[in-house]
Parts: C-alpha cells; structure tokens; sequence
C-alpha cells in the first residue's frame, strides 16, 4: 500500500476491507453480556494466535508489544459515534502488509422487536474470527451460545 494516499482512499479501503470481514464474518448472540465479552476476548485471542502472536493470561505486557512488533501486526479499537457508523465500531487486526486480517464487532445489545414473541434481550459479537474450527455453532466451557449467523450489520 502507498504511503502516499489522501484519507478519503484510506477510509473508502477501509471500508471496502470490512465489508469484507463481515461478508465471511458470524453473528454470535448470548443470553448474558458477560458471555459475550468472554467470547470476545477468545476471539481476539484466536486472531492473535493465528498471527503468530500467543497470548496467556500471566503473560506481560511488554512480552505482547513485542509479539506484534516483530510480526508486524497492529490492532486498533476504533469507536463510531455516528448512526451510521456505529456498525463499523470494534477491534481491528492488520497483517504486516497493512491488510485487515480479522474484525471483533464490540458486543452489542441485541434489544427485542416490541412484536417478537420470544423478548429476550441478548447481546451480540460480529466476527470474522473462526472459532472452534470454523462452526456457525460453537461450545465452549460454561459459554451459553445461540449460534451464528453468516455477516450482518445489526451484530
């Protein structure tokens, strides 16, 4: 990618590079927010791993810093205020070559429509992360999980 591009193409790039992430992204939706954001953070921690960046629970800081720079991986927490953007709102991991690798939509409350019969509220993850080999279903420990759904912007 050039160096030399104005920001209107870095956007528009940007743009088109998450369309992407959430046309081969999942919609995952759970019954309480903390589920949610532990699902989350495995996510994050997949997308890492499968960049060659290994994240423990005990291991420093500085230890991860230095993972991602010698890989040459760079993660950005990006917040949209506008309607129209708040879609666009989550962490985004880039490959060395400046390419969005993987998106992990920040979890968002999933309200119920005031017509539903089911009105459970439940909170939803958008990501183009495969977790737990790829399934649209995933089980992991004490993670109660409705499922996925191939990309959506409502996530």
């Amino acid at each position: 990618m050039s160096d030399n591009r104005t920001l209107d193409e870095i956007k528009a790039d940007d743009i088109d590079q998450l369309a992407q992430a959430y046309k081969e992204g999942q919609r995952f939706e759970f019954f309480d927010r903390p589920q949610a954001y532990k699902f989350q953070g495995v996510c994050v921690q997949v997308a890492l791993k499968n960049l060659g960046v290994t994240i423990t629970k005990r291991i420093h800081p500085g230890i991860v810093d230095k993972q991602l720079k010698d890989k040459g991986v760079v993660c950005e927490q990006r917040r949209y205020h506008e309607e129209e953007d708040v879609w666009r709102t989550g962490l985004y991991i880039y490959k060395k070559d400046g390419e969005l690798a993987y998106f992990v939509s920040n979890v968002k409350e999933n309200n119920p429509s005031p017509f539903s019969i089911n009105r459970v509220k439940k909170w939803g993850v958008l990501t183009n992360v495969k977790v737990d080999g790829g399934r649209s279903v995933i089980s992991l420990p004490g993670m109660p999980i409705l499922g996925g759904s191939k990309g959506n912007r409502n996530a």
